[in-house]
């Protein structure tokens, strides 16, 4: 009976867990409502669901805070380009929406809007985990986040119905935004960490530390 209240009980520490994945979503979506804060909350909540959730380190809620303090200025700035880029791609689809595809203008202005959506979609997929684990200039989280989607093209197909998919569940049910944005961190995670883990260099002067995150492929 003692071994049930035991810390490292198997049970205790999955519901400790759970409780995590509660506190986080609603953190994130409290650090998402000026909106300009979007970057730096999830790429908060990416790092910490797998460093803390899933490798076991450090206090979920302190290392939250830890990383969305760190990332926000340039997380700023990802999030300004990631708006503007957002309501150019909605401006031009709904713009070539007016043309006919029968008429020339009608198929070019349809062909760049279906190529910024479908650009805008493949750096959705890696920007968040980009800005979780590396730190470069903002531009460039752009550049390998549309490197790395268009590389692994299935799975950032896979990871946008994911994440479409969440979004739709949370407007049918608002009630669900207290948990699913951690879930879907967390799913999203051991599709990302495998690919992150091929571009992940850990040198020797590492290789003694304590490193959480996957960087078996290396």
């Amino acid at each position: 009976m003692s071994d049930m209240f035991r810390y490292d009980n198997p049970f205790l520490t999955t519901l400790c867990k759970i409780g995590d994945l509660f506190v986080l979503s609603i953190l994130w979506l409290i650090c998402c409502l000026p909106v300009i804060t979007l970057i730096p909350a999830s790429s908060a909540l990416y790092y910490v669901v797998v460093k803390s959730i899933r490798r076991g380190r450090g206090s979920a809620i302190k290392q939250f805070w830890a990383a969305f303090r760190q990332n926000l200025m340039c997380g700023v700035k990802v999030t300004l380009v990631y708006v503007l880029f957002a309501a150019v791609t909605l401006m031009w689809f709904l713009f070539a929406a007016k043309f006919s595809l029968d008429t020339l203008e009608g198929m070019i202005y349809t062909a760049i809007s279906r190529i910024l959506l479908m650009v805008f979609g493949l750096c959705s997929s890696f920007l968040t985990p980009l800005t979780a684990r590396f730190y470069m200039k903002a531009m460039q989280y752009w550049k390998y986040s549309f490197f790395l989607g268009f590389r692994h093209l299935g799975w950032s197909f896979l990871m946008l119905l994911g994440t479409i998919g969440t979004s739709i569940l949370i407007i049918l049910l608002p009630p669900l935004v207290v948990i699913l944005p951690a879930v879907l961190a967390l799913v999203l995670s051991f599709i990302i960490e495998p690919v992150l883990a091929r571009y992940t260099i850990v040198s020797d002067e590492q290789g003694g530390q304590d490193i959480w995150f996957d960087h078996s492929a290396s």
